[in-house]
């Protein structure tokens, strides 16, 4: 089940499993690879909503010690995590919190 991520920096970061990834993305050719190296996480990645990118945990770690959250990013952040949460909802791969 796809979670949220906490972070100290306050970025809206979605963990996903492969089948997830290829749920979500497989039928526009993704195929859940990290994109900063390019390697096939065996257990699933991070989705970055900032970024609008999928991330290896290796990867996800090293950009999170680097990053350094704007506030006028804050509309493309959360244009691209409601996307995804909504098509992981669809998806039923969204825990529904009430």
């Amino acid at each position: 089940m796809a979670k949220i991520v906490k972070n100290k920096k306050g970025f809206k970061v979605i963990r996903l499993a492969k089948t997830e990834v290829l749920d979500l993305w497989g039928k526009y050719g993704g195929v859940g690879i990290c994109e900063r190296c390019n390697e096939i996480p065996e257990s699933g990645g991070f989705y970055v909503a900032v970024l609008n990118q999928y991330l290896c945990e290796r990867c996800f770690k090293d950009w999170l010690k680097k990053a350094k959250y704007y506030p006028e990013d804050e509309f493309f952040e959360n244009r691209c995590f409601t996307e995804v949460q909504r098509r992981l909802q669809k998806l039923e791969y969204w825990e529904k919190t009430e």
